[in-house]
């Protein structure tokens, strides 16, 4: 019989936080540059990715120049891990809770047939159906999300997106034209195939904040002044409410957590930003609020980008 023990963590920065958080408050996570079969569009995928995660300000993001070298030490084989569909040990690597392993399946342009109804041709009405090609982009990514710890899977997702908006440049030239891109460049996020990507981008976002909510830490308590490691960057503003939680978890008896239990204990209110932390003032609980506690903005703000908010347009 597994024996269950009951651990109230009030004090501790560490423990009072999810598994594959460090004491921020945010999960540590790194992106190695996704599988395809043009080197540098696997890279240009994975920066852009690392960028955007910086953005919504959920995360800590490993480097991807560090990341690299960190994954050389432990010899991780990314195109072999992909396929699997089972968890693979990788090990210990140092400063890192989760890779985020990305597969790019489609990335191009296709043609496609529609129809319409009725068209002016020159002089000539088209009536009962014409067919018509268009363009169209198309970017798609399967992902896993491991647990660098234990080597799992913490989820496996597809994301695309798709556009074929009138007047975006098409970016072709040439058996090889993807080899060329600079993913960097505005030409790029301007074009069909750069608003395809950002899209799939988006959906790869939105997967990560079902999983993971927007969450920092108490740092400092001074009186009823509160620095918590909610930074501005995520969306967060002054006069927002935080919310303030105990953590209570149940461990088995290997030390594993099998359960966890959140007890909110107060709010404060932000007034002040410094770097990626804030400052705010105990509106509630001030009798119950101790450094280490979890925190959350009460209202969770999701960053997408922006070079994907804009729907499908069509020739």
């Amino acid at each position: 019989m597994r024996i269950i023990r009951i651990c109230v963590l009030v004090t501790s920065l560490v423990l009072a936080l999810a598994p594959g958080a460090q004491a921020s408050g945010r999960p540590r996570i790194g992106v190695p540059k996704f599988d395809f079969s043009i080197e540098s569009v696997g890279e240009g995928i994975a920066d852009i990715l690392t960028r955007e995660l910086v953005k919504c300000g959920r995360f800590s993001v490993i480097e991807r120049a560090e990341l690299e070298s960190l994954l050389t030490e432990v010899d991780f084989q990314q195109s072999e891990y992909v396929e699997q569909e089972t968890a693979v040990p990788l090990g210990e690597i140092k400063g890192v809770d989760y890779l985020l392993i990305g597969k790019i399946t489609a990335f191009g342009y296709g043609e496609r047939e529609k129809s319409v109804g009725g068209a002016v041709f020159g002089d000539h009405l088209g009536i009962g159906g014409v067919g018509a090609k268009t363009k169209k982009a198309h970017a798609q990514f399967d992902i896993r999300l491991v647990e660098v710890r234990t080597g799992k899977v913490v989820f496996a997702e597809s994301a695309e997106g798709f556009e074929s908006k009138k007047g975006l440049t098409l970016l072709v030239g040439g058996s090889n034209w993807a080899a060329g891109l600079d993913f960097q460049s505005s030409e790029f996020r301007e074009s069909m195939i750069g608003k395809a990507t950002y899209k799939a981008m988006a959906e790869v976002l939105k997967k990560l904040y079902e999983k993971f909510p927007h969450q920092g830490v108490v740092l400092v308590r001074d009186g009823d002044t509160l620095i918590t490691s909610i930074g501005e960057i995520s969306g967060v503003g002054k006069g927002d409410i935080l919310e303030v939680f105990r953590v209570t978890e149940l461990k088995d008896e290997e030390g594993e957590v099998v359960w966890k239990k959140e007890e909110k204990v107060g709010t404060a209110r932000v007034i002040e930003f410094q770097g990626e932390n804030c400052m705010a003032t105990i509106i509630t609980g001030r009798n119950e609020i101790e450094q280490g506690m979890l925190v959350r903005p009460e209202k969770q703000y999701e960053y997408l980008p922006e070079e994907a908010g804009e729907e499908e347009g069509e020739e």
